[in-house]
């Protein structure tokens, strides 16, 4: 069916047009970005006719991907591509599969294609970012954004809509850096009726230390990213109870690399950035020695014995955090965090095994 009316809304079926006649109520054959830049596929009851991009000017999915015939140059003669469109507006941006390499290219007001490439041919140390801070100059919201783009679909996407509107939100972008924690650990006896010793102490909290790492990766270069720390926690522990005459000490020593996978959530504001947390956390223990000493007094003489009955500590831990804090922006890249957490830690060892409740308050900085 062909329609002389290249107005009408190609988002729900597939179509292609040349000059101003579009065709559409077609059925497009999707070969993937690779042969999909060479050829326009149409199947039909006798087969699939192919279009190339010198016969026409533009199909289009129904699932709203567009593909436009461009000439770009090649080695050192011109040839025509169906370029995939990415972004559309006053500054258009497309993408090729078609030529060995992922290539991207830039139209602003409808005037000459333009590639942007990685780096610059003529000076490796001018890359694609330094020639989007000077592209959009125009629009000084966008300055920093155009620092933090990444060389691929989601980001560069994400940067041309972003500077069509020139919205200054805060850009998605991968981080990294170092964080310092203190952590409050209380021991949670599975279940006190298996040793009753256990019944005799108060558990609390106990303060100790943490250090670590962190790397945080945007999903879908969205607000949503992805958490991953490691880090290493100390404690000691010492409880002193007495009761029916004789004096009873808990001491326990505890090492352990801390490995929380969690889901972020950043709201987007430029200066005070709040943000959400939650996930699994895995603890693998260096150090876990725990000890119940009796101490009876009997004429004189103190007699102190370890009671054999001490519980245990897996090795191995799994359970689930949660977590909010602030991001404090320094400048484009950098910004401090603050953050509050609560995680819960378990064991499979059975009903002498001791879990652990922990309030963890971390600082640290990403570069």
């Amino acid at each position: 069916m062909i329609v002389l009316f290249p107005a009408i809304a190609f988002g729900q079926t597939d179509y292609y047009m040349k000059d101003t006649l579009v065709a559409v109520g077609i059925k497009l054959v999707d070969n993937g970005n690779l042969e999909n830049s060479k050829f326009c596929q149409v199947k039909n009851k006798k087969g699939i006719i192919k279009y190339s991009p010198d016969e026409i000017d533009e199909y289009g999915f129904k699932d709203g991907r567009v593909y436009v015939s461009k000439e770009i140059q090649v080695s050192d003669s011109v040839k025509k591509f169906f370029l995939l469109r990415l972004a559309e507006g006053e500054t258009t941006l497309y993408s090729l599969s078609g030529t060995g390499k992922k290539r991207f290219f830039i139209e602003k007001d409808s005037s000459k294609l333009f590639e942007l490439q990685k780096f610059d041919p003529e000076n490796d140390h001018r890359s694609f970012n330094d020639y989007l801070v000077g592209f959009s100059s125009d629009c000084p919201q966008v300055n920093d954004a155009a620092k933090l783009v990444s060389y691929n679909n989601g980001s560069l996407t994400k940067f041309i809509r972003r500077y069509n509107n020139c919205d200054g939100r805060p850009f998605p972008h991968f981080k990294y850096g170092a964080m310092l924690g203190l952590e409050l650990t209380r021991l949670i006896p599975t279940s006190v009726e298996e040793n009753a010793y256990l019944k005799l102490f108060d558990f609390k909290y106990d303060a100790g230390y943490s250090f670590g790492l962190f790397i945080d990766h945007p999903i879908l270069v969205s607000d949503f990213s992805l958490h991953l720390e490691a880090y290493y926690s100390q404690h000691r522990f010492q409880l002193y109870q007495h009761s029916n005459g004789n004096d009873y000490d808990f001491a326990g020593n505890l090492s352990s690399i801390k490995v929380p996978l969690m889901i972020r959530y950043t709201y987007p504001t430029n200066k005070i950035r709040p943000f959400l947390n939650a996930g699994g956390i895995f603890s693998f223990a260096i150090e876990n020695r725990y000890s119940i000493y009796e101490a009876t007094i009997g004429e004189g003489v103190i007699e102190i014995d370890r009671i054999n009955e001490s519980p245990q500590f897996d090795t191995s831990q799994m359970g689930y955090t949660l977590g909010a804090g602030i991001e404090y922006k320094l400048n484009y890249r950098q910004s401090l965090f603050f953050e509050l957490r609560t995680n819960k830690l378990y064991g499979f060892s059975g009903p002498k095994a001791l879990n652990s409740s922990e309030i963890y308050f971390t600082t640290g900085i990403n570069f």
